[in-house]
């Protein structure tokens, strides 16, 4: 789970060179992206702004063309840095195979509380085959935040749910979240290296009570991949350089 907000980052080049790496030592990587900053930047341009509901944002028809460009546009940032060689590092001269696709079957969110969500969807199902094939093809998949219908409708979706969906239906070993939240701390400030799924959600509970915000928004995610039946999840800084590779590679690790 890669956030829209990384491409713009300082890290972003060094998030990059560790998804690089790890390709190349033979890891199965499916990355999903979101891209709510430049959808954001996108309407901006257009004197428009987006209404949400419980976090969630409504997307009217003539605000389609505006997703689209947005997500196409981070798509194809990620897919260049990808394909850039990767100056200045161990991985220069590399060949990272980067790979998409129509994977995501989506359907509307529907009418919610009395609102209608119009073209922001969720995930139907997931094309865990094709996925599969492209992995098993050592290219690394890379997944937009869009689902398409059976009627051929394009419908707006949170990365998150289209991560979690896709991590239970390929049976990922683990799900990594990208997290711009700052570290995850207990009441005394201290960063939570380790929790049980009960301890998490009691953790997100508690939280929820005091913070409707998207805080722990990457924490969330998680959990509900491991309720699915993703054995392991991680959430990662995307500000620390080299976060995931200490995260995975580490005994202390870097991260929850």
């Amino acid at each position: 789970m890669l956030p829209g907000d990384c491409i713009d980052q300082p890290n972003f080049t060094n998030i990059i060179s560790d998804l690089a790496l790890l390709q190349s030592l033979g890891v199965r990587l499916v990355v999903v992206h979101g891209s709510r900053a430049q959808v954001e930047t996108q309407l901006a341009h257009k004197g428009v702004k987006s209404e949400f509901h419980n976090g969630i944002r409504i997307t009217p028809q003539e605000h389609m063309q505006e997703v689209l460009k947005a997500v196409g546009a981070a798509y194809f940032s990620l897919e260049a840095s990808f394909s850039s060689g990767l100056p200045n590092s161990p991985m220069y001269g590399s060949k990272i195979r980067v790979r998409g696709g129509n994977f995501v079957t989506a359907k509307p969110q529907g009418i919610i509380d009395g609102i209608d969500f119009q073209y922001t969807g969720k995930v139907r199902s997931i094309d865990a085959q094709g996925i599969t094939n492209l992995l098993n093809s050592d290219a690394m998949a890379l997944v937009s935040p869009l689902g398409y219908s059976l009627t051929g409708e394009v419908f707006n979706l949170s990365f998150a749910d289209v991560a979690i969906h896709i991590a239970i239906a390929i049976g990922a070993d683990k799900l990594i979240a990208y997290n711009d939240d700052g570290p995850i701390c207990d009441k005394e400030g201290n960063q939570y290296r380790e929790l049980t799924l009960l301890k998490c959600e009691k953790f997100l509970v508690e939280q929820h009570q005091h913070n409707r915000s998207n805080t722990y928004f990457s924490l969330r995610a998680c959990h509900r991949a491991c309720d699915g039946g993703v054995a392991r999840a991680h959430v990662i800084s995307a500000a620390d350089d080299g976060a995931l590779l200490r995260e995975l590679y580490t005994r202390d690790g870097s991260g929850t």
